[in-house]
């Protein structure tokens, strides 16, 4: 019993000093205050570019205020699941006044089977959001995965900004572009 003790005390030691070890050889992934830093997003398909608001909405050729009116789930040709969403848009930031926009949107739910697919934005049926959209192959698609997609919870906030305020830094990043 005494050995065994002793050799996972020796274990926990050596496991220890590896992990300093791997932090003092990649120093990138500490800050100055010795706090770890969690890595780049990354996803199945790399790593993903971190974007602004002002970069949101210079790629963008649509952002606009919506609530998501209608969600479907769809099979492509080779199996893969993806979700339409049919947002009624309350407001357009840029991209011009329209009524209604089609949001296609990687993974979903159909027959029984789930395909989530890390960093892309969901939509649920009744939410509302604002997003920063381009056009693709006749569908809108969500810049950036999940950083163009910015949901409006029930007491009208966008994360921990109010939704007033959050607005204006969407006017005041289209308005630069």
């Amino acid at each position: 019993m005494v050995k065994i003790r002793r050799s996972l005390g020796i274990t926990i030691i050596v496991v220890l000093l590896v992990g300093i070890g791997v932090l003092a050889l990649f120093p990138a992934c500490t800050s100055g205050e010795g706090k770890i830093n969690p890595p780049p997003s990354q996803s199945a398909s790399g790593l993903v570019e971190k974007l602004t608001l002002d970069d949101l909405a210079a790629r963008a050729n649509l952002v606009v205020l919506g609530e998501a009116v209608d969600v479907v789930y769809q099979k492509e040709a080779n199996g893969n699941i993806y979700t339409l969403a049919t947002l009624s848009v309350g407001q357009s930031f840029k991209g011009g006044t329209i009524k209604e926009v089609v949001i296609s949107t990687p993974g979903g739910k159909l027959d029984g089977k789930i395909l989530e697919v890390e960093g892309a934005p969901n939509f649920q049926l009744g939410e509302s959001a604002i997003v920063f959209l381009e056009k693709g192959d006749g569908i809108f698609r969500v810049i950036g995965r999940f950083q163009g997609k910015f949901t409006i919870d029930k007491n009208n906030m966008v994360g921990n900004v109010p939704l007033q305020q959050f607005v204006e830094q969407v006017r005041n990043a289209v308005a630069k572009q």
